[in-house]
């Protein structure tokens, strides 16, 4: 800009005011332009060659579209976190979504929408729950391929879109049911909203497009109003009138955006977020005020960086390469804060200050799934630190040390990616057993299912497509394994089969809680015995299995998929005299 005036829309400016040949000299993205209209334009080649930079693009894009639709056709069960969310989609009107969601699942209200819209139209199946967070996984590629160009250029963007694409942690939730997919993506779109504020600060429809999206953004996304704490960066620190619009804009914005979180926090968010089941359950992903935190954020930067540019669950990665991702994402702040200034490298580091403070207020942990969204501004950073120092160097070289830094992060990812996509890993994965045991049960059967096992049970054996049964009314709020239940409940779901469900309270399942479970389940009148184990439940399912063959009981298959088990049991006769304590309920 010159003395403050606006660019018109689809103009390209050079920001360093340099003829092209001081700029090459001194700028880290000296063959890029820097965005700032309505339309982003082929910056001419300086440095280098910009086609090949695309092309790369192109390749790892649709490489990572590939993984992802491998993923979704893949059709695993719904996981626990997944389950609990479709219950409430497949159980509730749009109106009953509009309420506190059962299982401590917040979810924003437009996602779930959405959802339903979807699996109303398709049916309840996996592929339905999962394809709004698919395409939107998808989504995220090509968008943030559009906003790297703007801030990095397009040798940087070409590295984002790889990093991204690669990525094993938007690859594992790019098609499950929940909105961290959705989150990234809303990310990129308010960061483009936030930019074009920044490029033309005096621009009313850009104020009135990012007002509006902001408050679309908190509707399908529970992260967007970390985002937008950034907004306070695009008001430009210049005099006079341009400011004074610019600050009343933002005055409207913010207060817009607090209005609309306000309401979605207090009917929907804030039961959970103070939950003691939650509290309890992130207790070690919040960060603590005292000293401990820095311990803790190193833990859960580690983590982050580990599980979003190289793997999952192994921890085979070269200690070193961790502090060098972070150094690196280091030095993309302090070059974008040189390409493009501090504010716009404020609206990229501000989001994680305030998921700190939201963290030191315990209510948002730091775990992974939960930050999915910060990531595309991550691999952006990441992609600006390796651009920055390429172009510091001369210019023959500067390509190949970026490929040679790329390669050897991304070395570990490709593997990684490469083994998912050959054996899959198989979370919770008990729809095969559920049908395979539906299909070769006996007559009279009896289900026992211990904790975590029971919403996936409830949502794989209820007929969603029909008229809902009675018993699903008892039985979801049975599913519910963070309630407090001091007793079994029971569950006739169809002739000849009758579900049980553990009662548990916190310290329950030690002492000889399943010796008298044992002891109950052998007096049953049923003589055929299934036991529905999840991992998060592995021990006590080898307990009650002791329990069981110590009285007389035959184990006499075990399925086993994943981490899901089920087991059967061939019952000895029924012990005179013994005890028949009732259920909590007995549901029909």
């Amino acid at each position: 800009m010159a003395n403050g005036s606006p660019i018109p829309p689809g103009s390209l400016e050079r920001r360093s005011g340099t003829s092209p040949a001081t700029e090459s000299e001194h700028s880290p993205y000296s063959s890029s332009l820097t965005y700032t209209g309505a339309r982003a334009h082929a910056a001419p080649a300086g440095n280098f060659d910009v086609r090949p930079w695309r092309l790369l693009a192109i390749a790892f894009a649709i490489a990572g579209v590939a993984l992802r639709v491998r993923e979704y056709l893949d059709r695993q069960s719904l996981w626990l976190d997944e389950v609990r969310t479709a219950i409430n989609l497949a159980a509730r009107s749009y109106l009953g979504l509009a309420r506190p969601l059962d299982y401590a699942q917040p979810a924003p209200l437009g996602f779930l929408w959405a959802e339903r819209a979807i699996i109303t139209t398709f049916g309840p199946s996996e592929l339905a729950f999962r394809t709004l967070p698919f395409i939107a996984s998808c989504a995220a590629v090509g968008a943030l391929w559009m906003l790297a160009r703007r801030l990095v250029g397009e040798r940087g963007a070409a590295l984002a879109v790889v990093f991204a694409a690669l990525s094993p942690l938007l690859i594992e939730y790019g098609d499950q049911t929940k909105s961290y997919a959705s989150d990234a993506l809303v990310t990129i779109a308010l960061l483009w909203l936030l930019l074009d504020v920044h490029d033309a600060p005096d621009s009313a429809s850009r104020w009135r497009r990012l007002l509006l999206g902001g408050v679309a953004a908190i509707f399908f996304s529970t992260s967007a109003v970390f985002v937008l704490a950034a907004a306070v960066c695009v008001v430009p620190l210049r005099r006079g009138r341009q400011s004074f619009l610019a600050g009343k804009w933002l005055v409207a914005a913010s207060a817009s955006w607090l209005l609309t979180f306000g309401v979605f926090y207090f009917t929907l968010y804030r039961g959970v977020a103070h939950s003691d089941y939650m509290q309890r359950a992130w207790w070690d992903d919040f960060l603590p005020l005292s000293p401990a935190a820095i311990g803790t954020a190193r833990r859960a930067t580690g983590v982050m960086l580990r599980q979003t540019f190289f793997a999952l669950r192994e921890a085979a990665v070269p200690p070193a390469v961790i502090p060098a991702t972070a150094l690196l994402i280091v030095i993309g702040m302090i070059a974008m804060a040189r390409r493009r200034g501090a504010a716009t490298a404020g609206l990229l580091v501000v989001p994680f200050i305030a998921v700190a403070v939201a963290s030191f207020a315990h209510r948002w942990p730091l775990a992974p799934r939960l930050l999915v969204f910060l990531i595309p501004i991550a691999v952006a950073l990441l992609a600006a630190g390796i651009d920055g120092i390429a172009s510091w160097l001369p210019r023959r070289v500067g390509g190949i040390v970026t490929l040679a830094i790329s390669a050897v992060l991304l070395a570990r990812a490709v593997t990684f990616d490469a083994n998912e996509a050959h054996r899959p890993y198989r979370r919770d994965d008990v729809a095969p057993l559920i049908t395979s045991m539906m299909s070769s049960r006996a007559d009279s059967a009896l289900v026992y299912v211990i904790r975590h096992g029971a919403p996936s049970w409830l949502f794989y054996t209820t007929p969603w497509r029909d008229s809902i049964p009675a018993w699903v009314a008892y039985a979801v709020p049975r599913a519910n394994t963070y309630a407090l239940f001091p007793r079994r409940g029971c569950v006739h779901q169809a002739p000849g089969l009758r579900t049980v469900y553990a009662a548990w309270t916190p310290g329950m399942y030690r002492g000889p809680f399943f010796a008298r479970e044992a002891e109950w389940l052998i007096a049953q009148p049923e003589r055929e015995l299934w036991v529905v184990i999840l991992a998060y439940e592995a021990r006590e399912g080898d307990v009650l299995d002791r329990e069981l063959s110590s009285r007389g009981a035959t184990r006499t298959e075990a399925l086993v998929r994943g981490d899901a088990t089920l087991r059967r049991y061939r019952l000895p006769g029924q012990v005179s005299g013994a005890t028949h304590e009732t259920c909590e309920g007995d549901a029909r």
